[in-house]
């Protein structure tokens, strides 16, 4: 099926294009991800090293809190 997109992207190939709009799909999706699991609606700093800061700090937090969560249902019982 035959897809139309605008692009200025003039010295690619089709198939490169469609490979860079592909990997930017993925950038998106990840950023999404980011906005919906560590609740992080908006982004403080304007900074590299301030967005860096607060995305490291969110996602060890994520993890550590992921961590406990999979370690507390071990320890539950299935009937509790």
């Amino acid at each position: 099926k035959p897809v139309l997109l605008a692009t200025n992207l003039h010295w690619h190939s089709a198939e490169s294009i469609a490979e860079i709009y592909k990997k930017r799909w993925q950038i998106e999706v990840f950023f999404r991800w980011i906005k919906q699991h560590l609740n992080i609606p908006k982004l403080f700093g304007t900074t590299p090293n301030a967005v860096y800061g607060q995305l490291y700090v969110a996602l060890l937090v994520y993890v550590l809190l992921k961590l406990l969560f999979d370690e507390g249902q071990k320890v539950v019982h299935w009937s509790a």
